[in-house]
């Protein structure tokens, strides 16, 4: 377990915690929490000793957060989940800000942005896309950016291009991944930098999300995570993943990669 995701462990834990420890807390877009688990299934009490439950400082233990999350029930969700939990009925993802900077989209390959044009109700441009990775690659091979290049930069493909890249990237967060639609998409996204301290943490939509980082938002086109193994022309989806593909200081360079700065 990373660090990541012991924090959205934590975060999870913490909503439990609140549910049950202090039910009057309001918490900003989503009003009271009543309940929390995952679908349809609420998770367990939180745990309490001789009448008192226990202090939720206690999860900054790893041991003791694995312990009192399979009391509850709580796991880590499968890739393939939009959501993490589920508060009052809706999806949430979590994102933790405390030690790395969350990915919106981790090392994609073409075919898998174009599973999110087929999925964005004709509001997603590929042929367009396609043009900004073309001068991503135009301006980074004659070395006037980086392989990550921030949308704060004045050079940036992507940063004048929001209406192109932002359905994509609504996919992404909420609705599904590279192989497809999720079964459990995500309402809401929790940000946080600290998961055990709720009135600090930000709700936002997929929307919202996208227009408070869009300026924070760096992209990168990578090698080997996303990239099929031995890439060639013999490789079973390489038409879909040539167009963005190019070999570069070494490497097949072609999955595209989004986080927050």
């Amino acid at each position: 377990m990373n660090d990541g995701e012991a924090d959205e462990l934590r975060a999870a834990c913490c909503l439990v915690y609140v549910r049950d420890c202090t039910p009057s807390t309001n918490f900003s877009g989503i009003g009271t929490i009543s309940s929390v688990g995952f679908s349809n299934k609420n998770y367990a009490q939180w745990p309490c000793a001789n009448g008192n439950p226990q202090p939720l400082c206690s999860l900054n233990n790893e041991d003791f957060l694995l312990t009192i999350a399979r009391q509850l029930g709580v796991s880590k969700s499968k890739t393939t989940y939009k959501a993490d939990i589920f508060v009052n009925g809706k999806g949430v993802s979590l994102k933790s800000h405390r030690r790395n900077p969350p990915a919106i989209v981790n090392h994609t390959a073409r075919h898998g942005w174009i599973m999110a044009a087929n999925n964005s109700n004709g509001n997603a441009d590929m042929n367009t896309l396609d043009t900004i990775i073309a001068n991503y690659w135009d301006l980074r091979t004659k070395g006037l950016i980086p392989e990550d290049i921030s949308n704060s930069s004045p050079q940036s493909p992507f940063a004048g291009n929001k209406d192109i890249v932002k359905p994509f990237l609504l996919y992404f967060l909420s609705k599904g991944s590279a192989s497809g639609l999720s079964p459990y998409p995500a309402d809401y996204i929790f940000d946080f930098s600290d998961p055990l301290n709720i009135n600090g943490w930000s709700v936002f939509t997929p929307d919202s999300y996208v227009e408070h980082y869009w300026n924070r938002l760096v992209f990168s086109v990578r090698s080997k995570k996303g990239m099929p193994l031995n890439y060639s022309p013999s490789c079973k989806s390489y038409n879909l993943i040539a167009p963005w593909t190019r070999f570069h200081q070494g490497d097949y360079r072609g999955a595209l990669h989004v986080r927050v700065k």
